[in-house]
C-alpha cells in the first residue's frame, strides 16, 4: 500500500467507504464456486462496439513462437472512443544468430504470426496492426511488464 500512503486522493479511488479495496482485477465465479480472475480493468479495451478485449486472453498465444521474446496487447489507436487491438511486439534476437538481420524478413514472419494468432481468436478480437520494439518492455522487481508505461506511439 505504500503507493497510497500519503496520498489521499489516490486512497479513495481505491478504498470504498466500507473498507474495501478495489484491486482492478475482473473475474467470475464458476459453477463449483472456485474465483477466476481473467484481467484487470484498468488493462481491458473496450472496443467501439461495446465489445471488451482483455490482452491476458491474447497475449500467451505469442508464447509458441520462438521468434518473440515478448509481446503486449495494446490500444494501437490514439483517440477515445476508437480504440484497436494492437500488439508490441520484442523481437528475440539469438533467433536470428545465425542469419544477417533482415528487417524485411522479421516484418514478414511477425505478420504471419499475428495472422495465425488471429485465426484462432474471435473476430472482434483480432490484432489489426504491429509494432517491434527494439528493447525489452520495462518490468519491475518481480519482472512483471509495467503496462502503464508502455503507449503505441513511442
Amino acid at each position: 500500500m505504500l503507493g497510497y500512503l500519503d496520498d489521499e486522493e489516490a486512497t479513495k479511488q481505491v478504498i470504498d467507504s466500507e473498507g474495501w479495496f478495489a484491486t482492478g482485477d475482473m473475474g467470475f465465479i464458476d459453477a463449483e464456486g472456485f474465483l477466476h480472475i481473467n484481467g484487470r480493468k484498468k488493462e481491458m479495451l473496450v472496443l467501439p462496439n461495446g465489445k471488451k478485449v482483455f490482452p491476458q486472453d491474447i497475449e500467451p498465444l505469442f508464447s509458441a513462437y520462438p521468434i518473440i521474446k515478448e509481446a503486449i496487447i495494446c490500444d494501437m489507436g490514439d483517440q477515445p472512443g476508437k480504440e484497436k487491438v494492437g500488439a508490441l511486439v520484442v523481437i528475440d534476437e539469438a533467433f536470428f544468430a545465425d542469419s544477417a538481420k533482415d528487417d524485411k524478413r522479421e516484418i514478414a514472419m511477425i505478420d504471419e504470426i499475428i495472422s495465425e494468432i488471429n485465426a484462432k481468436i474471435a473476430k472482434y478480437k483480432k490484432i489489426q496492426g504491429f509494432k517491434i520494439r527494439k528493447e525489452e518492455f520495462p518490468k519491475t522487481t518481480t519482472s512483471k511488464i509495467k503496462r502503464h508505461l508502455i503507449k503505441w506511439n513511442e
